[in-house]
């Protein structure tokens, strides 16, 4: 399959005229087998999903009802308290090196580090560009729009620089996202579940999942997972009958600082927000509550968004379906170390086989709310992509997300394997549900719950010595700004940094 998409949209971006392009796609080897397969496989997976997702209240519970008690003040702090521990052992090898060295693996950590350095001088000189990395790729420098907004990570380094290394606050911004989202992941759980004990579980799957490991140690930006749970808790507490009138403004904030943190999860969690929330209050007073701050977040964040747009180096242009950064379906079941056991570097989008079972086995048991099993098919659609893959090969089957990659803006986002974070949450809660179902021994489901959650834990040797290498310490003083260096270009990440 990818072999013939590729040639289609060779053939499609190619100058020939229309009757050559339609002549030369038909002429493909496979081109009818793979189109009536394809239309066959797509038709009965749609039917199939639409008809679950339409009656899947007859597989739910009633949704969730007021807390028994709020949380106090003492709980989150204890949630934040036991979500430092597993972060602590995660990262108990290279502790040692947390001022010397960044908690990444090599490739675009360099850069992502480099930035972040060269920020502190943008931001405190008036003649310098936020948009323009002038210090990075010689001789033009780099837009800012090569990567993402990098504006929330820089203003932390700012604050901090004169007191902490550039490293150590690295990698505090890089820790901070395991205990605040898992924190904030139990301050959701438990205003939908009334149970402290899921909570805390659904946090850990949450927080600790193989891809948060995964983007922590290459992305800067997509580690920022701490604001999505929070976000969805306060717009359940937004549609309450009595809500602080300084809610929308605090969710507009929250949703803008997300923006400029990442504009994928942003895009990602304005989505789910708009069919959640906004979408089933059309009808009520609620809508404009609902709809605020959406619509605040984006126009603070046009600040960035317009530049981008203009920028030459953006790329907009030819349609492309989401098949390439999509999970593969056989790897988020299967470890590639062993049964219990998967290195997130070498399989990111691991959930494993037991999670999902005991998700879909609740579904099926009428386990979960209508709102945790629509949240649940709707991210998992989304982080199919396009199309579904398995082992490998990309099947001849179209999922509902296709529709979604003709929005110009949303097709920029490329990677739909990013949701299965956000699909993280309800799996958690969907398999704690079938586990308190069918087992009714206190000490074996304890054993069970953290025998998942060991499944999750990751123990990373992984660092990068952020230091020069030595041979730019006998590189001379310029006698003027007018003088310079010519360096060749070094096929070694260490150099991309420094160059």
């Amino acid at each position: 399959m990818y072999e013939i998409l590729n040639s289609i949209k060779q053939i499609l971006k190619s100058s020939s005229t229309f009757q050559q392009k339609l002549n030369a796609i038909t002429s493909l080897e496979g081109f009818y087998f793979y189109l009536l397969l394809g239309i066959f496989l797509t038709l009965i997976f749609n039917y199939l999903l639409i008809k679950l997702f339409i009656n899947i209240k007859n597989y739910s519970l009633n949704d969730h009802k007021e807390p028994n008690k709020p949380l106090s003040i003492k709980d989150i702090l204890t949630a934040l308290s036991l979500y430092t521990i597993p972060t602590i052992i995660s990262y108990i090898k290279i502790l040692p090196n947390i001022t010397t060295h960044i908690f990444a693996i090599g490739g675009d950590s360099y850069n992502h580090y480099a930035r972040l350095i060269e920020s502190k001088r943008i931001l405190l000189d008036s003649n310098k560009s936020i948009f323009h990395w002038p210090g990075l790729f010689f001789p033009d420098g780099v837009t800012a729009f090569d990567g993402p907004p990098t504006i929330i990570n820089d203003i932390i380094h700012l604050i901090l620089s004169p007191l902490m290394s550039g490293p150590l606050i690295y990698n505090l911004i890089h820790l901070s996202t395991y205990i605040l989202a898992g924190t904030f992941c139990y301050m959701l759980v438990y205003e939908l579940s009334k149970n402290k004990l899921q909570s805390y579980f659904v946090g850990y799957i949450y927080a600790f999942s193989h891809l948060h490991y995964f983007a922590a140690h290459l992305w800067l930006n997509i580690t920022h997972i701490e604001l999505i749970p929070l976000i969805v808790y306060l717009y359940i507490k937004l549609n309450k009958t009595e809500f602080s009138k300084g809610l929308p403004i605090g969710l507009s904030l929250l949703l803008t600082i997300l923006g400029y943190e990442s504009l994928y999860f942003y895009f990602m969690l304005g989505l789910f927000l708009f069919f959640f929330f906004v979408t089933p209050s059309l009808k009520t007073n609620t809508v404009k509550r609902n709809l605020a701050p959406l619509i605040i977040s984006i126009v603070m964040l046009l600040f960035w968004l317009i530049p981008m747009l203009k920028d030459p180096t953006v790329e907009k242009g030819f349609y492309s379906p989401h098949i390439f950064y999509n999970p593969d379906t056989y790897k988020m079941l299967v470890p590639d170390i062993g049964f219990f056991r998967n290195n997130f570097r070498e399989n990111p989008v691991f959930i494993g086989f037991p999670l999902m079972t005991l998700a879909i086995f609740s579904i099926f048991k009428k386990l979960n709310s209508t709102s945790i099993n629509k949240a649940f098919l709707f991210l998992i659609v989304l982080s199919f992509g396009s199309m579904i893959k398995f082992n490998g090969d990309l099947l001849p089957i179209a999922t509902p997300e296709i529709i979604l990659t003709f929005i110009p803006a949303y097709k920029g986002l490329r990677s739909t394997d990013r949701y299965l974070i956000f699909l993280m949450i309800p799996i958690g809660m969907m398999a704690y549900n079938t586990i308190s179902e069918i087992i009714k021994n206190r000490k074996l489901k304890y054993s069970i719950l953290a025998l998942l959650t060991v499944m999750q834990i990751q123990i990373t040797p992984h660092k990068i010595n952020v230091k020069a290498p030595q041979i730019y310490d006998a590189i001379p003083e310029p006698p003027s700004e007018s003088f310079g260096i010519l360096e060749f270009p070094i096929n070694n990440p260490t150099y991309w940094m420094w160059r």
